[in-house]
């Protein structure tokens, strides 16, 4: 149809061309030969020189037609979404992607709004749009679309404005990105993140070269080192000393070999006291396989392996403790067997009922203590607490205590003060391990109190805690053992003998009384502290419960 119209043209201009000549002919007439000749070649020349400026021209103008093709090609198929808006936001052009990222035919957003997904989505695009109004600037943002199929994606709008020609802008030409795989990664990267912070195993992440480059929360909480102490540092910050050079080479082999370490370590908190843990090291590679950092999660198994020792040392304990009571059994079975029972042997009567009742106690604390490390040691058994009021139960224990102090005339001082801990205040507890916690304390500082010296237990509330304190006027412990005395085995007492006298030094212990108290603390969600005394001499055990609530 265009070459018709072309054609048409020519032959118009021709049939003019014709009609002049003709017209004034008479010129030509009178125009010497020579110079008509001259000027038929000079015609002929202009001729030859419009008909190709006149092809340049349809060259250059299917040039410029084939471009214009070719760039709205470009503009329909961009992998980016085009449109223009006007000052209200409403839709006036759009090209093939960003209709199709809609989900609709670009016709039917003409004039519309972008369909946005919520409130929150509305109020950015309103802002979005006021800032282009106010500022004349290129404004970003991003929101959520929602599509035809009533799905949604996240989108990232980048906004130019174009001013009319009173200098406020007339329309806005948009580009429409869809980043819903970045935000689902985001995502995905904040729940991770979240998880590695919320985790109560410590998380560490080191360079190659081991220099901690990250550590989570619970390593702050679990060493004692904050995020500023730690990053920065090499991890060997937390060696203990416990393991050789060659444990420590081990382990760089098996890591810088591109393989997972899994084992059991000894490690240093900040204060410098050890604690064990089961330790995963995973290399991380790059996109070329070479190792970009270390991962390492350390579970801490110090409470476990404290448990373990102190079962398996029990176990050892037990078979010798035992061989006392029995031997002592044996003996009244055999007083028994060859007594004589006239009044002249009350004596003999009374010391045999003696014996049978220190065997017999001493047999029930080995036994009560064996079902506690059971109890206390079993993963997953459900607790099962009842409510206890602790004043009472920590005078009965006093009293107790004092009554055998008294029958073994003993000169030793037994002192209490509860006056500000109310009679009211329960805790939330099993009474039982409580009675064998508060025995233990005082059980501790009898047999370490000379006699003419004195044990004094005092109870109040500290915030939302029951703090009952057991103070003696022993010898006091070292400082640097005022942590080992909490862990199983560990006795003050000569470790070569072994007895389960409940307020007399006997030249040794069998080790498990703080470790059991400390158990029984952590149990009940509270915890155990032994130091010495400021002034004087001596040593303070007090052991803090949860207070559940007052009756009154």
């Amino acid at each position: 149809m265009r070459e018709k119209i072309k054609t048409a043209a020519w032959e118009n201009l021709r049939h003019r061309a014709e009609s002049f000549l003709k017209s004034d002919l008479k010129v030509f007439a009178e125009v010497p030969s020579k110079d008509i000749q001259s000027l038929i070649h000079e015609f002929n020349v202009r001729q030859i020189e419009l008909e190709m400026q006149n092809e340049e021209l349809l060259r250059t103008q299917k040039e410029l037609e084939d471009s214009k093709a070719n760039y709205l090609d470009l503009f329909d198929f961009a992998p980016t979404g085009y449109l223009t808006m006007n000052e209200f936001g409403r839709i006036q052009e759009v090209n093939y992607t960003g209709a199709s990222m809609l989900g609709v035919t670009r016709k039917s957003l003409m004039g519309k709004h972008l369909p946005l997904l919520g409130v929150e989505d509305g109020d950015t695009f309103h802002l979005h749009i006021q800032a282009l109004k106010e500022t004349g600037m290129s404004d970003e943002c991003e929101l959520r679309l929602r599509k035809a199929d009533g799905s949604f994606f996240h989108a990232h709008l980048k906004s130019d404005p174009v001013n009319s020609g009173a200098g406020l802008p007339s329309k806005f030409r948009t580009t429409l990105l869809d980043i819903t795989r970045r935000k689902t990664a985001e995502e995905e990267n904040s729940l991770l993140i979240a998880a590695v912070e919320s985790a109560t195993d410590s998380v560490i992440i080191t360079s190659p070269n081991g220099v901690i480059r990250y550590v989570n929360p619970a390593f702050i909480k679990n060493t004692g080192y904050t995020q500023d102490e730690a990053v920065g540092q090499n991890v060997s910050l937390l060696k203990s000393g416990e393991h050789d050079a060659r444990f420590y080479e081990s382990i760089w082999q098996v890591i810088r070999a591109g393989q997972v370490w899994r084992g059991h370590m000894v490690n240093k908190r900040k204060n410098g006291s050890l604690y064990e843990d089961e330790i995963v090291i995973t290399p991380v590679q790059d996109s070329k396989g070479n190792i970009a950092c270390y991962v390492a999660v350390y579970h801490d198994v110090t409470a476990e392996s404290n448990l373990r020792r102190a079962k398996e040392h029990f176990t050892m304990v037990t078979a010798h403790e035992l061989r006392t009571p029995l031997t002592q059994l044996g003996l009244i079975r055999s007083f028994m067997d060859a007594f004589d029972y006239s009044r002249d042997n009350q004596e003999k009567v009374d010391k045999i009922k003696d014996i049978f009742h220190k065997s017999f106690n001493d047999m029930e604390r080995i036994v009560t203590r064996a079902i506690l490390l059971t109890e206390l040691s079993a993963e997953g058994k459900e607790k099962i607490f009842a409510d206890v009021y602790i004043h009472m139960l920590v005078k009965c224990c006093f009293e107790n205590v004092q009554h055998d102090i008294f029958q073994s005339r003993s000169k030793l001082k037994m002192l209490i003060n509860l006056k500000s801990l109310p009679n009211d205040a329960v805790v939330s507890a099993n009474q039982e391990m409580l009675v064998v916690a508060i025995d233990e304390l005082l059980s501790n500082a009898v047999k370490y109190t000379d006699d003419g010296n004195s044990v004094l237990v005092r109870g109040h509330i500290e915030g939302d805690l029951v703090v009952v304190s057991v103070l003696d006027e022993g010898s006091g412990i070292d400082n640097s053992a005022t942590t080992a005395v909490l862990e199983p085995y560990h006795s003050l007492e000569k470790t070569s003998h072994h007895s389960t006298s409940r307020h007399k030094y006997c030249g040794g212990g069998m080790g498990l009384g703080l470790t059991l108290t400390h158990l029984i603390a952590k149990y009940h969600n509270g915890c155990l502290e032994i130091h010495n005394k400021i002034e004087g001499r001596g040593t303070v055990a007090t052991l803090c419960i949860p207070l559940a609530r007052r009756t009154h």
